[in-house]
């Protein structure tokens, strides 16, 4: 599965990205454990949101399917859950380098 996240929103615009192929990357394997548990491909694109608001863009693909998401970093109950996603991600980059 690879995945590209783009850290977008304030002043700085998309201000960083991450590129994970999550069959090489250490803790690829919980990465798609917790995609399988949230259905990402069953969960909607987020509408737009405020330029000012920090947020992520993924592009997910798993080799048959795609998907778009957009997190808010608001604080809100409904950005929680990717909350662990992010974290996962920020692991995987550090470990591969």
């Amino acid at each position: 599965m690879k995945i590209l996240a783009r850290h977008c929103g304030g002043l700085a615009g998309c201000a960083s990205e991450l590129e994970i192929d999550t069959a090489s990357a250490a803790g690829g394997a919980d990465i798609e454990r917790l995609l399988q548990r949230a259905a990402l491909f069953d969960t909607p694109s987020a509408p737009a949101l405020a330029a000012d608001l920090s947020y992520w863009e993924l592009l997910i693909d798993d080799g048959q399917r795609q998907q778009r998401l957009t997190i808010a970093e608001d604080g809100s109950p409904a950005s929680q859950p990717w909350q662990e996603l992010l974290s996962l991600l920020h692991q995987a980059r550090t470990k591969s380098i």
